[in-house]
């Protein structure tokens, strides 16, 4: 793949994403852009899938597989689990 080197990765959160490749797509409006084909490991089970993102990401990448993700909740991060503890919201 050229767009990206060859040991190039992305750590966000702990959790590694590695560009499988980058694709053409072409928007309902008619515009060219492309998008990325990442793959990672799952925080709750470690099963590897892919997740297809585009050359940004606006809210951070998808982190748990099909069978692990729950509807409408993110994983929680290590920043979002500190700010809770000085905040007191957790036990």
């Amino acid at each position: 793949m050229s767009d990206f080197p060859a040991d190039f990765i992305v750590l966000y959160d702990k959790q590694v994403y590695r560009p499988i490749c980058v694709m053409p797509l072409v928007k309902g409006n008619g515009e060219q852009t492309r998008i990325i084909e990442w793959l990672t490991n799952c925080p709750t089970c470690g099963v590897e899938f892919t997740i297809t993102t585009g050359m940004t990401w606006r809210d951070g990448p998808r982190r748990r597989c099909d069978a692990c993700k729950a509807p409408n909740h993110r994983v929680r991060t290590e920043r979002k689990h500190f700010l809770a503890k000085i905040r007191g919201d957790e036990p």
